[in-house]
This record gives C-alpha cells, structure tokens and sequence, in this order.
C-alpha cells in the first residue's frame, strides 16, 4: 500500500490490467515478458495515483535492473522522435531496456517532483530535455537532481550546471556551412530566423555568418506559443512582407518555422528559391515532400545514439555512483540536403524496420 493508502488493485484498476500483471511489474519480476509500454503505464500510473514503496525500486535493482529511462520535457519535434528511435534501438543492442518519460506540460513543481521520484528506478538515464521555465525558482533544485542521478547522458549538449556527459550536434556553425550555402546561391542579405528562447544562443549564427561578408538580421516573434514554430514562422513572414524587408536568403533554426514562412510566402506569390532562398535547421522528413524541396540539414541519429549508449553502458558496468564527469564524449556533425533524394541519405529505412520489428512481439 502507498502512503495515500493507494493499493496495488487501484493501480490494476486505473490501467485496466490484472492485479498481478500490475504487481509483477511494480515489483520488477522478470519472469514474465511484458510490452515497454505497458511497464511505462503502470509505472506512471502508480507515481500519479500516490503508490510507492521501495520494493519498486529494489525489486529492479534485485533482479539485475537493465532498464534505463529517457526523459523528455517538452514538446519533441520529428528528429527529435527519430533520435529516441535510435538510442533505443542501441541500448537493446546492448541488453538494456529504454522506457521514455514524457514531462511535457506539467508545471515545473510536478516536473521536478515526478523526477525525483524515478532517481532510484532505473540504472542510468537518457536526456533529451530536462528544463524548467522558472529558473530562479526551481533551477537549483534542478541542478542537485541532475547530480545525483544514476550515470546519465545528454543527447543535446550539456546541460548547466549538471555533471552528465553528453554528446553534441554541431548546427553548422562551427565551419561555416550556413555561410558558405548562401554565398553559393549569391545570397548577401540574409536573416537568421529562430523562437524568441534562442535568440541568446543563436548569435553565434548570426557572427558565423557575418564573418564571410554576409549581411545578417535576427529575427523572432514574440507573444505566441513558445511550442508553435509554425507560427513563429507565420508572423516573422508577415513581418518581412508588411516591412517589404530586401533579405535574399533564409534560414530558420526549426522546420516548423520553415513551413509557417513557406506557406505566408505562397499566399503572396513569393516562389522558393526563385524570390527567395530558404535553408531549413531541423532535420525533418516533411521538407522533402515541398516542390521543389526544401534544403535542410540532416544528421546521423544512429552514430548518435551509439555514441552515447556506448559511453551510458560502460559507466553503469562499471557501476558508477555518479551522473558523470561532464565529459563530450562525441560531436556529431550535419550536412545539408537539397534534393529529392533526402530519404536515401538518412537512416529511416532502418527506423521502419525496428517498428515493425517491435509491432510484431
């Protein structure tokens, strides 16, 4: 019985499971083979409804716990979802199980509560995102989760203030390639394009870019859903057309920017690449399917994902007590991609053929 008084049956109840379905896998039984998903609903079920006790955890760690957790705080886009794709498929590689927490809007009180919650209950840890909005207030109490952790990775960049290795995509900045794109199209206007929470970070675009003769503006939106690039993307086209701004060349940070501009430029008649260029930073199958495509950026998810399982994996067997060392311990680098053959140059086969894999168990 948890501490509300919730027993195993209201569990088994709010699942729509049996009570010993229920009981097995809160108690980590590995008699039986149940489906990741099912084990991440009664899990989560269970933290929701107030049920805890320590058997959860020591039951996985008493039968050689395998199972590591990702965690994702807010809205995935596209690549992000073929990434976890990936380290799934590399930590199962390696005899472990990946079941993801979606900590998507929750305040960051419940974030941060339900986060301390599962510490104890897998043998390592998997970051997408782990962010909270009021940094002030709880960005503290994020820090000393973060360094008590199992051993723990980052897939996007280190986060502040955590000792969790991670690994790295490089956005084209560090070589220039933005840069180098727009002067082959003879580009010499451009505006950079981003959500008003990158503007800080996205300067290092703007000073990359400027350094090969460039003309650069930033450009935002603001007062809009901090998840709705689309139309972030919207608004700054409005924006450009209602200014009659001369820029020659785009790029956006996200696809979902990408696509809101594409659309407000259609209705005005502006062609791409014809009236203006366009190069996309998100790593989405959907610019393809635009005629004629649209240039983006793409990256190996599955050296990724090795990379980073690799080193997750060593440092559990070697059964260490910390998050990490705050160790990159691999950058990954992005090319871009303009042409119908985006599909051929990515890994989506393989993905495709996990899922059906899985489907078929």
């Amino acid at each position: 019985m948890g501490k509300n008084g919730t027993t195993v049956k209201d569990v088994a109840k709010a699942c729509n499971l049996s009570v010993s379905t229920v009981n097995y896998i809160l108690n980590g039984n590995t008699k039986y083979k149940f489906k990741e998903a099912t084990k991440t609903k009664v899990l989560n079920t269970a933290v929701k409804l107030g049920y805890r006790k320590n058997v959860i955890a020591s039951g996985f760690r008493l039968n050689n716990n395998k199972i590591i957790f990702g965690i994702v705080s807010y809205v995935c886009r596209q690549s992000d979802l073929k990434l976890l794709i990936a380290i799934k498929q590399a930590l199962y590689k390696r005899g472990y199980k990946f079941a993801v927490q979606f900590l998507i809007d929750m305040t960051d009180k419940d974030r941060l509560d339900f986060f301390s919650k599962i510490q104890g209950w897998g043998a390592g840890l998997v970051v997408l995102t782990l962010e909270v909005d009021d940094k002030n207030k709880y960005g503290k109490r994020l820090e000393e989760l973060l360094n008590i952790s199992p051993p723990s990775i980052s897939l996007m960049g280190k986060i502040p203030g955590s000792n969790m290795n991670y690994t790295k995509i490089s956005w084209g900045e560090e070589k220039e390639v933005i840069a180098d794109y727009f002067q082959k199209k003879a580009c010499s206007n451009i505006a950079v394009c981003v959500p008003p929470c990158q503007l800080e970070i996205s300067n290092k675009w703007v000073q990359q870019i400027s350094k090969k003769g460039l003309k650069v503006t930033l450009l935002s939106a603001g007062k809009l859903d901090q998840f709705d690039y689309q139309a972030f993307g919207q608004a700054i086209a409005y924006s450009i057309i209602n200014n009659n701004a001369k820029y020659d060349g785009i790029y956006s940070v996200y696809d979902e920017i990408t696509f809101g501009i594409y659309e407000v430029f259609s209705k005005f008649g502006i062609k791409v690449p014809d009236d203006m260029v366009i190069l996309s930073g998100g790593d989405c199958d959907f610019c393809h399917m635009f005629s004629p495509p649209i240039p983006t950026f793409i990256h190996d998810c599955d050296e990724l994902a090795e990379l980073a399982a690799a080193d997750l994996v060593k440092r559990i067997e070697a059964d260490e007590k910390t998050s990490g060392h705050g160790e990159c311990i691999g950058k990954v680098y992005q090319k871009i991609v303009e042409s119908n053959d985006i599909f051929h140059t990515r890994t989506v086969k393989n993905e495709i053929k996990i899922t059906q894999k899985e489907l078929r168990r």
